[in-house]
């Protein structure tokens, strides 16, 4: 599990009292409780000086769900501490709890540790109650009564998950892409779904500390990530009750993608999330085979996204993006079924030489210049200096072709920042 939750008190009675009792979780920093879970709570005093000893009547609900399971001293000796199951009161199940010492006066002591067990069956999304009442306080020789007062857990109780719909909306669309991009990027994790399936039928599971996180893990693993994108896909367009969603929305166009990565040759799905190094995330588009359904979501500054290629595909493509991003997880599914990275490329073995054209041109050559979608941007009458088309280019990806005084024509790829740096491919001498 992954607890993130801030610790918290609760306070039981209004903060213009000094003298209290309080009461928190003992075994976990959180302020809920998990059904079909044993947990202990802890319950200490405040605003007393030189205590000798501490009493209350715990009242708890809902009784036929929260069962008490057993105790603990604090910071009392065991053979001062008495705790007694008392009969049920219009709803809620009674504890008498008393502490006290003898020879010993304490500050501030925490009277004593309680272990519940609440059933399987506790519905989510209601409350834990503990009441105090009958509380008092023997402080040196004087018996002061302190005042009563309420704590509230909130219940996590099994929730019905249907795979793909990760925001839990009733519908299977890019909205869920956005939620599992974010929710993967924290590492959320929780409860596995047991048995797990991607088939579009609610499955039940507990609660995740972060609740609307439980509906992000659309495969059951008990982890969100980059894997959850792929049921998305698969279970896209459907929706609770009847009828189908219109298809996959279309990838903006992207005139100027900066970065190639070639599929491998057995790529059957491809998810991940791409993050931008400014304010802004990569655009991501899939250039290549005709049948490919991609959906992606960019929020500030990443992008996620997933990638279904037909099985007939014979020729799968790239993918491109916009901008160079800082952070980058992708992962593919071959069509033996196992699951592999997919690294970052860099165009044709982008390198840093001085020349751009592997050697020298008269000055004034008209250079051709083409975006990857094949579309002519400019033509250069340049030299050979990088520092020429580092001022010259915006950022992106670019194709260059020329003629040498001999007639030969060469291309080569070439990738700017927009900031002054640039890379070089490999020059090709082509017939």
């Amino acid at each position: 599990m992954n607890w993130r939750l801030p610790l918290a008190w609760g306070v039981v009675l209004s903060a213009a009292c000094a003298q209290q009792l309080l009461l928190e979780r003992a075994d976990l920093p959180v302020r809920f409780v998990t059904a079909g879970e044993r947990f202990r709570i802890a319950v200490r005093s405040s605003g007393l000086e030189r205590c000798y000893g501490v009493g209350f009547r715990l009242q708890y609900a809902p009784a036929g769900m929260l069962r008490f399971a057993g105790w603990s001293s604090g910071e009392f000796e065991p053979t001062g501490v008495l705790v007694r199951e008392g009969p049920d009161s219009g709803g809620f199940a009674v504890l008498d709890v008393a502490a006290v010492s003898l020879v010993q006066p304490r500050r501030n002591p925490e009277v004593v540790r309680l272990e519940f067990v609440l059933a399987p069956d506790a519905p989510h999304g209601a409350s834990a109650i503990f009441r105090f009442l009958d509380a008092w306080a023997l402080v040196e020789d004087t018996l002061r009564w302190l005042p009563a007062g309420e704590v509230a857990f909130a219940i996590h109780g099994v929730v019905e998950v249907w795979p793909g719909d990760a925001n839990n909306d009733g519908i299977v669309d890019s909205r869920d892409v956005a939620v599992i991009g974010r929710f993967a990027r924290q590492g959320i994790t929780g409860y596995r779904r047991s048995p797990a399936s991607v088939e579009w039928r609610p499955q039940p599971v507990r609660a995740w500390a972060l609740p609307e996180a439980t509906y992000a893990d659309c495969d059951g693993n008990g982890a969100v990530g980059v894997r959850d994108l792929a049921v998305v896909l698969y279970n896209y367009g459907l929706q609770r009750g009847s009828g189908l969603l219109p298809a996959p929305p279309a990838e903006d166009v992207v005139d100027l993608p900066a970065v190639r990565i070639a599929l491998p040759e057995d790529t059957r799905l491809v998810v991940g999330i791409a993050e931008g190094c400014g304010a802004e995330a990569p655009s991501v588009r899939f250039v290549g085979g005709s049948g490919a359904r991609c959906v992606g979501v960019r929020e500030a500054a990443q992008t996620t996204f997933a990638l279904e290629l037909p099985q007939a595909t014979q020729q799968l493509g790239e993918l491109w993006l916009s901008a160079m991003p800082c952070q980058w997880h992708a992962e593919y599914l071959s069509r033996e079924g196992d699951w592999r990275p997919l690294p970052l490329e860099m165009p044709s073995g982008v390198g840093t030489a001085e020349s751009a054209f592997g050697g020298m041109l008269p000055p004034g050559t008209p250079v051709e210049v083409y975006t990857v979608l094949g579309q002519r941007w400019a033509v250069l009458q340049m030299s050979a200096h990088r520092r020429d088309l580092a001022e010259l280019l915006p950022a992106g990806v670019y194709l260059l072709v020329w003629r040498t005084p001999q007639g030969e024509r060469h291309t080569q790829w070439i990738i700017t920042d927009g900031r002054g740096a640039i890379g070089f491919g490999r020059a090709v001498r082509q017939q």
